[in-house]
């Protein structure tokens, strides 16, 4: 789709002027310098770059592959400022000498009046891109740029006011990445990496060459406290005497623990017990105590499965019997219970249920106790045992057990 910038070169003109207020417009989403934001302020960025035209004057040669290009919206860190600064330069010495001075100027042969008609609009466009960016800018990021203004950098230079920004920003980042790594190296835990000493190593090293390149301070020392709290827990007795043994020979020597060689040590001792297949093996001990506690596990289940009436007293759906199984249930009758009274059919005895003292009627029962009778709680005429009766024998009073018994002997 064509744009209105495509050959825009005089803001003078009434077409021009609308154009150079639409460009300078502020982004979408104004920029205060917080990283939250930085995303926003980017994409917001790329797309007016890309209505106006700009992406000339945003091109760099890629270090790494110097016949391609990069932008410098997305690739800030792969653009030194000097390239940013030389861009400037070469555009302002090319947009105000004629071919003849350029050429003397900049110590070439042949300047051409296309490559200064560019260098114009390259101009004019960063000088657009420059009070677009001022305009989109607040708080403390815009007092910041102010002062970068009076200091005379940007030369009202969009690219080289964007890496500017880029540069404050990724110095706010790198400050709070460098807070994230030093709390990670503090709390690296081996058993995050499955007690993989390689990679607990390896993330180590990324972290500290990070600290590195950004020119970090570091204590040695307290990396080496780290990691040798981190072998400890190791439980395979051979690399726990490596390190020990380590250690024993630095205190003899009364040499400081280098993190570097205990590193080294410590990971040359997990390859070999890799290759020898005793890494990850679990000791005598660590398997008596694993049969241990499935013993235990087992006993839960086992307490789990058992059924508990409601608290009401009634059984739930769980405790309802199945009349398919026999209940193998046996109940513990007390002595008393099997002795009649003479001329007694109900007795009260008092009893304790949840806590409470109950008077409680119990009645004889010739159909319980082996047809000798016994004292139960229901009445003799809803004893469910009255069928096996059905002999016709009269039930027996309590007196009548006694006179029976006193005959037999």
């Amino acid at each position: 789709m064509a744009s209105p910038f495509q050959n825009f070169s005089d803001p003078t003109t009434a077409e021009g002027r609308k154009l150079w207020e639409l460009a300078i417009k502020p982004l979408k989403n104004e920029f205060d310098g917080s990283n939250a934001g930085y995303g926003m302020f980017r994409a917001g960025l790329r797309n007016k770059a890309n209505l106006c035209r700009w992406q000339d004057i945003l091109r760099f040669p890629d270090p790494e592959s110097p016949q391609n290009f990069i932008n410098l919206i997305d690739n800030a860190d792969l653009i030194p400022m000097e390239d940013v600064a030389d861009a400037m330069t070469a555009r302002e010495l090319l947009a105000i000498e004629t071919p003849t001075a350029a050429n003397e100027a900049q110590g070439i042969e042949e300047i051409t009046q296309q490559q200064i008609d560019q260098a114009q609009k390259e101009l004019l466009q960063s000088n657009m891109m420059h009070e677009c960016l001022v305009n989109s800018l607040t708080g403390t990021l815009e007092t910041f740029i102010a002062n970068q203004q009076n200091q005379a950098l940007t030369k009202n230079d969009g690219p080289t006011l964007l890496k500017i920004i880029q540069t404050k920003c990724r110095g706010k980042a790198v400050r709070q990445s460098i807070i994230n790594v030093r709390e990670e190296i503090r709390t690296l835990n081996l058993k995050e990496f499955r007690f993989n000493i390689v990679k607990f190593n390896e993330r180590l090293k990324e972290l500290i060459n990070f600290l590195v390149q950004n020119e970090e301070q570091y204590l040695p020392q307290d990396v080496a406290n780290m990691v040798t709290q981190n072998y400890n827990m190791v439980s395979h007795d051979e690399f726990k005497s490596a390190i020990q043994f380590h250690f024993r020979d630095l205190e003899q020597r009364d040499v400081d623990v280098d993190y570097e060689r205990l590193l080294e040590l410590g990971e040359s001792k997990y390859q070999e017990l890799v290759k020898k297949k005793t890494w990850g093996k679990k000791t005598l001990q660590e398997e008596q105590l694993l049969a241990l506690q499935a013993k235990v596990d087992q006993l839960e289940s086992s307490k789990s499965k058992v059924k508990l009436p409601s608290n009401d007293g009634n059984p739930t759906s769980s405790d309802t019997p199945n009349p398919k199984k026999k209940n193998k249930k046996k109940i513990a009758y007390e002595d008393w219970q099997f002795k009649p009274i003479e001329g007694k059919s109900t007795i009260t005895k008092e009893r304790v249920y949840n806590g409470e003292k109950k008077q409680v009627t119990y009645y004889w029962c010739p159909h319980h106790g082996n047809g000798k009778g016994m004292w139960v709680r229901h009445k003799p005429s809803e004893c469910k045992n009255a069928n096996k009766n059905a002999g016709g024998q009269p039930s027996l009073v309590a007196s009548q057990v006694i006179l029976d018994e006193g005959s037999q002997e």
